[in-house]
Order: C-alpha cells, then sequence, then structure tokens
C-alpha cells in the first residue's frame, strides 16, 4: 500500500505541479471580485505582505494588488512554497481572504496567480505600466523591518522602489516605454 500512495503521489499529483524560476524576480498579482477598493482595506494589504516571506513591495490600484517578492537578497533564502506557482496562487488567495474578512468584508472571492520576471528593468516596467492602467492613484507598500502603506504618485519618483532596482541599471528610467 505505502508503493501504491507513492506511486499516485509521483506519478499523478506531482506530475502537474510548475514551479516559480529560482533567484529571479516574482510577481503575485491578486484581483478581488466583486469590485472592492483596496485602498479601504491597506490594513489587510499590510498583513498580508507581513505574513508573506520574501515579498519587498506592492503596490495597489482599485480592487487589484501586485506583489513583488525574490529569493536573492541573502544567500540563504528560500522561495515561498519552494516556489510552487500552485500553492502559491491557491494560499495566497486564502490568506487574504482571511485578512479582508477580519476587516468584515463579506461576499467576494480573491483570484491570485504569480510569475517571473527575469531582470530589474521589466520589473520597473511592470509597475511602471500597472501605475498608468491606474491612472496614478496607486498606492505603494515598501518593506522597511515591516510593510507600511505609503502614497506614492509616481514610480520614477519613488526612491525606494527605485533604489531597490537600481544597483543593476543605474539609467533605469531610460528603459520605460
Amino acid at each position: 500500500m505505502k508503493d501504491l500512495n507513492k506511486r499516485m503521489k509521483e506519478q499523478y499529483e506531482n506530475r502537474s505541479d510548475f514551479y516559480l524560476a529560482r533567484r529571479c524576480y516574482a510577481i503575485l498579482r491578486m484581483k478581488i471580485y466583486p469590485k472592492v477598493d483596496l485602498e479601504n482595506h491597506l490594513n489587510s494589504l499590510v498583513n498580508f505582505a507581513n505574513f508573506v516571506p520574501n515579498l519587498q513591495m506592492g503596490f495597489t490600484q482599485g480592487n487589484e494588488v501586485s506583489f513583488l517578492f525574490c529569493d536573492f537578497w541573502k544567500p540563504n533564502t528560500q522561495q515561498w512554497l519552494d516556489g510552487n506557482i500552485q500553492a502559491i496562487s491557491s494560499l495566497s488567495s486564502s490568506y487574504l481572504t482571511r485578512f479582508l474578512c477580519s476587516e468584515g468584508l463579506e461576499n467576494f472571492y480573491v483570484k491570485s496567480k504569480c510569475f517571473n520576471i527575469p531582470d530589474s528593468v521589466e520589473v520597473y516596467n511592470y509597475f511602471l505600466g500597472r501605475q498608468s492602467f491606474s491612472n496614478n492613484l496607486g498606492f505603494t507598500i515598501l518593506r522597511y523591518k515591516k510593510f507600511v502603506a505609503i502614497k506614492s504618485p509616481n514610480f520614477k519618483e519613488d526612491k525606494e522602489f527605485l533604489t531597490m532596482l537600481l544597483p543593476r541599471y543605474p539609467k533605469l528610467d531610460k528603459y520605460d516605454s
């Protein structure tokens, strides 16, 4: 029976698992349906961000939030849930749902997806694109020792965000589209 369980797990259950690339930027993008203005629920986002390892910053716009996380800031950093995309998507939805419910929000669901972005230029462009989509009304959540919500009118002027990406690309602003 032990061999049967092992075979079922290895030959079927684990065959459909997909993983994030190691030592690479990753984005966790979450949407809340029906539309909920996340500006009114920043405490939930901050609690979520402090709960999940390796998150570096996040950006909200309307009913959507995008978090940047990576596993290369320190040599011994591990990916959350071993980088398993299905586990990250599922648990992040559950955790954000838990935090939003604790603020009294009802009758909603959270859709999550995560994906890699290969370099800091494209990370910059991703968030710049999200910001232009939101008509510059986003909030930036930056990581110090803990997450805090800070209004950021423009990623090009957000020194904390740029400093995080600049060591490898000092002329980052010339890459935006």
